[in-house]
Protein backbone atom coordinates (compact mmCIF):
# COMPACT_ATOMS: atom_id res chain seq x y z
CA UNK A 1 0.00 0.00 0.00
CA UNK A 2 2.52 2.46 0.98
CA UNK A 3 4.49 2.09 -2.56
CA UNK A 4 1.19 2.23 -4.17
CA UNK A 5 0.72 5.73 -2.40
CA UNK A 6 4.37 6.59 -2.78
CA UNK A 7 4.08 6.09 -7.06
CA UNK A 8 0.82 7.80 -6.92
CA UNK A 9 1.96 10.52 -5.56
CA UNK A 10 5.56 11.18 -7.54
CA UNK A 11 2.77 10.54 -10.81
CA UNK A 12 0.80 13.35 -9.99
CA UNK A 13 3.72 15.46 -8.81
CA UNK A 14 5.23 14.78 -12.39
CA UNK A 15 1.57 15.48 -14.09
CA UNK A 16 1.62 18.50 -12.39
CA UNK A 17 4.62 19.95 -13.32
CA UNK A 18 4.36 19.15 -17.20
CA UNK A 19 1.04 21.27 -16.78
CA UNK A 20 2.59 24.10 -15.27
CA UNK A 21 5.82 23.82 -18.13
CA UNK A 22 4.03 22.56 -21.54
CA UNK A 23 6.53 23.11 -24.60
CA UNK A 24 5.07 25.62 -27.16
CA UNK A 25 6.08 26.79 -30.53
CA UNK A 26 6.71 30.32 -30.44
CA UNK A 27 8.13 32.99 -33.12
CA UNK A 28 9.38 36.32 -33.56
CA UNK A 29 10.87 38.28 -36.38
CA UNK A 30 8.72 38.12 -39.57
CA UNK A 31 9.18 36.99 -43.53
CA UNK A 32 8.39 38.62 -46.88
CA UNK A 33 6.88 36.22 -48.31
CA UNK A 34 5.39 35.70 -52.39
CA UNK A 35 1.74 36.19 -50.94
CA UNK A 36 2.88 39.55 -49.21
CA UNK A 37 4.74 40.38 -52.24
CA UNK A 38 1.38 39.74 -53.99
CA UNK A 39 -0.94 42.26 -52.01
CA UNK A 40 2.20 44.60 -51.71
CA UNK A 41 1.31 44.74 -56.08
CA UNK A 42 -2.28 44.70 -55.77
CA UNK A 43 -1.84 47.41 -53.86
CA UNK A 44 0.36 50.02 -55.57
CA UNK A 45 -1.34 49.06 -58.63
CA UNK A 46 -4.75 50.86 -57.64
CA UNK A 47 -2.26 53.76 -56.96
CA UNK A 48 -0.56 53.90 -60.37
CA UNK A 49 2.33 53.18 -58.02
CA UNK A 50 3.93 50.13 -60.49
CA UNK A 51 7.60 51.70 -60.71
CA UNK A 52 8.35 52.38 -56.99
CA UNK A 53 7.24 48.71 -56.33
CA UNK A 54 11.06 47.17 -56.42
CA UNK A 55 12.30 50.15 -54.55
CA UNK A 56 9.95 49.49 -51.22
CA UNK A 57 10.85 45.61 -51.58
CA UNK A 58 14.80 46.14 -51.48
CA UNK A 59 14.07 48.38 -48.35
CA UNK A 60 11.20 45.95 -46.93
CA UNK A 61 14.06 43.38 -46.95
CA UNK A 62 13.74 40.35 -46.00
CA UNK A 63 14.18 39.26 -43.02
CA UNK A 64 13.52 35.44 -40.88
CA UNK A 65 11.18 34.01 -38.81
CA UNK A 66 13.12 32.70 -35.61
CA UNK A 67 11.52 29.47 -33.82
CA UNK A 68 11.71 28.38 -30.66
CA UNK A 69 10.16 25.15 -29.25
CA UNK A 70 10.76 25.14 -25.68
CA UNK A 71 8.97 25.66 -22.50
CA UNK A 72 8.17 29.14 -21.90
CA UNK A 73 6.62 28.98 -18.33
CA UNK A 74 10.47 27.62 -17.48
CA UNK A 75 12.50 30.25 -19.10
CA UNK A 76 11.64 32.44 -22.03
CA UNK A 77 13.35 35.70 -24.01
CA UNK A 78 11.14 37.81 -22.67
CA UNK A 79 13.54 40.18 -20.10
CA UNK A 80 10.65 41.90 -18.50
CA UNK A 81 10.04 38.29 -16.48
CA UNK A 82 12.46 37.26 -13.71
CA UNK A 83 12.33 33.20 -13.94
CA UNK A 84 13.42 31.67 -10.88
CA UNK A 85 16.05 28.95 -10.65
CA UNK A 86 17.23 27.69 -7.20
CA UNK A 87 20.24 29.42 -6.00
CA UNK A 88 20.83 26.50 -4.01
CA UNK A 89 21.24 24.02 -7.14
CA UNK A 90 23.41 26.93 -9.09
CA UNK A 91 25.76 26.77 -5.83
CA UNK A 92 25.96 23.00 -6.11
CA UNK A 93 27.07 23.10 -9.75
CA UNK A 94 29.84 25.87 -8.71
CA UNK A 95 31.75 23.11 -6.14
CA UNK A 96 33.42 22.10 -9.29
CA UNK A 97 36.28 24.25 -11.00
CA UNK A 98 34.14 23.92 -14.24
CA UNK A 99 30.61 24.99 -13.21
CA UNK A 100 27.66 23.62 -15.61
CA UNK A 101 29.62 21.53 -18.40
CA UNK A 102 28.22 22.24 -22.01
CA UNK A 103 29.04 19.65 -25.10
CA UNK A 104 28.82 20.85 -28.71
CA UNK A 105 28.08 18.50 -31.36
CA UNK A 106 27.27 18.96 -35.32
CA UNK A 107 29.01 18.45 -38.49
CA UNK A 108 31.87 20.55 -40.06
CA UNK A 109 30.69 24.49 -40.98
CA UNK A 110 27.09 23.55 -38.98
CA UNK A 111 28.26 26.55 -36.75
CA UNK A 112 29.59 25.24 -33.67
CA UNK A 113 32.67 27.79 -33.67
CA UNK A 114 30.96 30.62 -34.34
CA UNK A 115 28.55 29.52 -31.83
CA UNK A 116 30.34 29.52 -28.77
CA UNK A 117 32.94 32.40 -30.49
CA UNK A 118 29.53 34.44 -30.51
CA UNK A 119 29.21 33.65 -26.61
CA UNK A 120 32.41 33.61 -25.30
CA UNK A 121 34.24 36.68 -27.11
CA UNK A 122 30.92 38.29 -28.41
CA UNK A 123 32.37 38.31 -31.59
CA UNK A 124 31.47 36.51 -35.21
CA UNK A 125 34.58 35.55 -37.28
CA UNK A 126 32.81 34.11 -41.07
CA UNK A 127 35.73 31.48 -41.37
CA UNK A 128 37.15 29.41 -38.71
CA UNK A 129 38.47 25.90 -39.09
CA UNK A 130 39.72 24.08 -35.61
CA UNK A 131 42.13 21.49 -35.67
CA UNK A 132 41.27 20.18 -32.35
CA UNK A 133 39.12 20.61 -29.56
CA UNK A 134 38.54 23.75 -28.19
CA UNK A 135 37.68 24.05 -23.92
CA UNK A 136 36.12 27.82 -23.14
CA UNK A 137 34.47 28.92 -19.95
CA UNK A 138 32.74 32.38 -19.11
CA UNK A 139 31.12 33.82 -15.80
CA UNK A 140 27.15 33.68 -17.05
CA UNK A 141 24.72 35.88 -15.39
CA UNK A 142 21.66 33.70 -15.38
CA UNK A 143 19.12 36.01 -13.34
CA UNK A 144 20.04 39.18 -11.00
CA UNK A 145 20.83 36.58 -8.20
CA UNK A 146 22.33 34.10 -10.10
CA UNK A 147 25.95 33.81 -11.93
CA UNK A 148 27.22 30.69 -13.00
CA UNK A 149 30.10 29.30 -14.55
CA UNK A 150 29.85 27.83 -17.88
CA UNK A 151 32.51 25.59 -19.54
CA UNK A 152 31.76 24.37 -22.83
CA UNK A 153 33.54 21.78 -24.90
CA UNK A 154 33.23 21.80 -29.59
CA UNK A 155 33.78 18.57 -30.61
CA UNK A 156 35.45 17.63 -33.81
CA UNK A 157 33.06 15.65 -36.60
CA UNK A 158 36.55 12.99 -36.67
CA UNK A 159 36.75 9.64 -35.55
CA UNK A 160 40.33 10.17 -34.51
CA UNK A 161 38.76 12.16 -31.11
CA UNK A 162 35.92 9.30 -30.69
CA UNK A 163 37.26 7.83 -27.54
CA UNK A 164 38.24 11.32 -25.97
CA UNK A 165 34.57 12.85 -27.08
CA UNK A 166 33.16 9.74 -25.25
CA UNK A 167 34.97 10.86 -21.97
CA UNK A 168 33.69 14.79 -22.66
CA UNK A 169 30.13 13.68 -23.12
CA UNK A 170 29.97 11.15 -20.35
CA UNK A 171 31.40 14.43 -17.71
CA UNK A 172 28.96 17.18 -19.71
CA UNK A 173 25.56 17.97 -18.07
CA UNK A 174 24.01 19.48 -21.14
CA UNK A 175 24.48 18.78 -25.23
CA UNK A 176 23.70 20.97 -27.88
CA UNK A 177 23.50 20.03 -31.51
CA UNK A 178 24.22 22.66 -34.15
CA UNK A 179 21.85 22.00 -37.41
CA UNK A 180 22.34 24.51 -40.43
CA UNK A 181 19.12 25.05 -41.52
CA UNK A 182 20.13 26.70 -44.33
CA UNK A 183 21.25 23.40 -45.93
CA UNK A 184 19.18 21.00 -47.48
CA UNK A 185 18.46 17.63 -46.07
CA UNK A 186 15.91 16.54 -43.65
CA UNK A 187 16.56 17.78 -39.97
CA UNK A 188 15.76 14.69 -38.34
CA UNK A 189 17.90 12.64 -40.79
CA UNK A 190 20.59 15.00 -39.13
CA UNK A 191 20.30 14.89 -35.41
CA UNK A 192 18.85 11.41 -35.54
CA UNK A 193 22.38 9.92 -35.53
CA UNK A 194 23.93 12.19 -32.86
CA UNK A 195 21.00 11.40 -31.02
CA UNK A 196 21.26 7.70 -31.05
CA UNK A 197 24.64 7.60 -30.01
CA UNK A 198 24.52 10.41 -26.97
CA UNK A 199 21.55 8.14 -25.60
CA UNK A 200 24.11 5.13 -25.69
CA UNK A 201 26.44 7.13 -23.32
CA UNK A 202 23.83 8.72 -20.74
CA UNK A 203 20.75 10.54 -20.47
CA UNK A 204 21.46 14.33 -20.60
CA UNK A 205 19.61 17.26 -21.05
CA UNK A 206 20.29 17.79 -24.98
CA UNK A 207 18.79 21.31 -27.13
CA UNK A 208 19.05 21.24 -30.88
CA UNK A 209 20.53 25.25 -32.57
CA UNK A 210 19.11 26.05 -35.79
CA UNK A 211 21.85 27.91 -36.81
CA UNK A 212 22.88 30.14 -39.49
CA UNK A 213 19.69 31.75 -40.17
CA UNK A 214 20.55 34.92 -41.42
CA UNK A 215 20.86 32.82 -44.59
CA UNK A 216 17.59 31.65 -44.46
CA UNK A 217 15.92 28.48 -43.89
CA UNK A 218 15.78 25.93 -46.76
CA UNK A 219 13.00 24.34 -48.08
CA UNK A 220 14.18 20.96 -47.14
CA UNK A 221 13.35 22.34 -43.54
CA UNK A 222 10.29 24.23 -44.08
CA UNK A 223 8.40 21.48 -45.35
CA UNK A 224 9.85 18.58 -42.79
CA UNK A 225 9.23 21.43 -39.75
CA UNK A 226 6.18 19.89 -38.58
CA UNK A 227 6.90 16.49 -38.30
CA UNK A 228 10.41 17.59 -36.92
CA UNK A 229 8.78 19.85 -34.28
CA UNK A 230 6.79 16.15 -33.66
CA UNK A 231 10.18 14.50 -33.13
CA UNK A 232 11.59 16.94 -30.89
CA UNK A 233 8.33 16.67 -28.53
CA UNK A 234 8.60 12.68 -28.94
CA UNK A 235 12.35 12.62 -27.92
CA UNK A 236 12.09 15.36 -25.14
CA UNK A 237 13.76 17.57 -27.08
CA UNK A 238 14.13 21.52 -27.59
CA UNK A 239 14.76 23.53 -30.55
CA UNK A 240 16.28 27.18 -30.86
CA UNK A 241 16.66 29.26 -33.92
CA UNK A 242 19.59 30.98 -33.40
CA UNK A 243 22.09 33.66 -35.60
CA UNK A 244 25.66 33.93 -34.30
CA UNK A 245 26.44 36.67 -37.05
CA UNK A 246 23.49 38.53 -35.90
CA UNK A 247 23.69 37.69 -32.27
CA UNK A 248 20.14 36.13 -32.25
CA UNK A 249 19.30 34.50 -29.40
CA UNK A 250 22.82 33.03 -29.01
CA UNK A 251 22.61 33.85 -25.06
CA UNK A 252 19.32 32.86 -24.48
CA UNK A 253 20.21 29.33 -25.75
CA UNK A 254 22.79 29.04 -23.16
CA UNK A 255 20.41 30.37 -20.32
CA UNK A 256 17.42 28.13 -21.30
CA UNK A 257 19.67 25.14 -21.48
CA UNK A 258 20.78 25.74 -17.93
CA UNK A 259 17.26 25.98 -17.07
CA UNK A 260 16.51 23.00 -18.95
CA UNK A 261 19.31 20.99 -17.06
CA UNK A 262 17.94 22.17 -13.67
CA UNK A 263 14.09 20.98 -14.65
CA UNK A 264 15.40 17.63 -16.06
CA UNK A 265 17.60 17.26 -12.53
CA UNK A 266 14.21 17.75 -10.46
CA UNK A 267 12.72 13.82 -12.37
Amino acid sequence: MGNRNSKNSKEKTLSKKEKQYPVKIQTEGWSMTKKHEQVLKQVLDSYNLQDVIEIILSLLGNNEIYYRFTRPNLFDISASNDFFIDPNWIKSQQQHSYGIRFVILGKHKSGKSALWMRFISGIFLSTFDPTMMETLRKQFILTKQCICLITIEEMIDNNEFSSLRDVFIGEADCIIITYDVSQPGSPIDYITPYLLYIQRLKVITTIIAGTKNDLGKSNDFLDHMDSFFDFCKQNNLCYIDISSKLDINVDFLFKYSVFRFWFDSLE
